[in-house]
């Protein structure tokens, strides 16, 4: 009885101590209808609700006509965001998918990890993701190398097999102060090859 009771509390204490906190993100099950879109208050970005891609390249590496919201495309049979990549050059910064911002100014200084899922239409040759996350302030600034440490540098990518349907891809990263890092801004870099992608179920999580 002793050694059971031991064990239960050892049991008890290690998922106290290694507890998550799921943190609400905007539009992470890509379930919002509202179509993908130019803003013209984020510099003409292709956007859909929560996020939107940033093109690095001229000519252009984003085929924005045959991208956007991907209705039965998502992890069982939801709504997925596509993108479709073309001509890629080897850079995965020419197309990149911006998820964010998100706020964690309640949270406190931690370590957090965002989590989502992605499959691709043609088999990847390499490593096709680079993962990126960084802090933004209140005021829409980047304060990532005052505030952060990344634990996993470019994210922790799974992407043999990405043809054959979705695959679960993260960054996990410390931040030590909250009153200057309000917000985490996910990035998705992916242009390294022509090839189309589909992006669902973004999660963003704290380890207590």
């Amino acid at each position: 009885m002793k050694k059971l009771f031991t064990t239960a509390f050892a049991l008890l204490a290690f998922s106290l101590t290694y507890a998550q906190t799921n943190i609400p993100v905007n539009n992470g099950d890509i379930e919002d209808t509202t179509p993908m879109y130019q803003n013209k208050r984020n510099g003409d970005k292709w956007t859909i609700e929560g996020m939107w891609f940033n093109e690095n390249s001229k000519p252009g590496k984003f085929d924005a006509a045959n991208s956007g919201l991907a209705p039965d495309e998502g992890r069982n049979g939801s709504q997925a965001i596509k993108s479709k990549v073309i001509n890629g050059t080897g850079n995965t910064a020419h197309v990149t998918l911006s998820f964010g911002d998100n706020d964690i100014s309640s949270y406190g200084p931690g370590t957090y990890t965002f989590t989502f899922y992605a499959k691709s239409l043609k088999a990847p040759t390499e490593r096709p993701f680079w993962i990126v996350c960084n802090a933004i302030n209140g005021k829409k600034k980047n304060v990532t190398n005052q505030t952060l440490t990344v634990a996993d540098n470019g994210g922790t990518v799974d992407w043999k097999g990405l043809e054959n349907g979705y695959l679960k891809q993260s960054i996990t990263v410390k931040v030590s102060d909250t009153t200057k890092a309000q917000n985490l801004r996910l990035q998705v870099q992916h242009a390294r090859n022509t090839n189309t992608f589909w992006f669902d179920d973004f999660t963003l999580t704290k380890l207590d």
